[in-house]
């Protein structure tokens, strides 16, 4: 399947065999204390067909040196860093979509992680047997001594073309992806 910008769509309904290229966004500002951790959950995934696009609201801290440091580490990931002002969550958010290349689109903000490295292998693989358009999933909410203090968790569910999930943060076929809006 071929998209408007001529960039190949993964389809899995076609069965053939082609791995869909994911794509994670990260947006962030002055996150100098928690940006090392989200990337090198992301850039320590297992999934070999992922691209990572970072999407910084021109941090004035050391963010972006960071973020330079790191990304030169795994020479392997294809990481796009966007550093500039932005009109707030759901514009960085956006900007982060209208760069990605990918067939699926995660979003993981600063300070977040993934729970384990093979995270991305399994939004695919249930992306695979579900052919979901759009996943939400489990969120725990640590201390900072990594103790839980919230977990929520919802069944996967099915309903109708959209299924949630216990695998990553939010997740969405990329044909179907809209500009995030930020309520009035």
């Amino acid at each position: 399947m071929v998209g408007q910008s001529g960039a190949r769509l993964f389809d899995a309904s076609a069965g053939d065999g082609l791995a869909p290229v994911v794509t994670v966004v990260t947006i962030c500002r002055d996150a100098a204390t928690t940006i090392e951790a989200t990337m090198l959950s992301v850039l320590g995934q297992t999934y070999g067909d992922l691209e990572y696009i970072i999407v910084d609201g021109a941090s004035i801290d050391s963010t972006v040196e960071i973020v330079e440091r790191i990304s030169t580490a795994f020479p392997d990931r294809i990481v796009t860093v966007v550093s500039e002002p932005d009109q707030g969550i759901s514009d960085a958010m956006n900007k982060g979509v209208e760069r990605s290349e990918g067939d699926l689109v995660v979003h993981l903000h600063a300070g977040d992680r993934f729970t384990g490295t093979d995270v991305i292998e399994k939004v695919v693989d249930s992306y695979r047997r579900i052919g979901w358009r759009w996943a939400v999933a489990t969120s725990i909410a640590v201390d900072v001594a990594l103790h839980r203090q919230y977990f929520w968790e919802d069944a996967p569910k099915l309903l109708g073309s959209l299924v949630w999930l216990t695998v990553a943060p939010l997740a969405s076929t990329r044909p179907e992806v809209g500009p995030a809006r930020t309520p009035p």
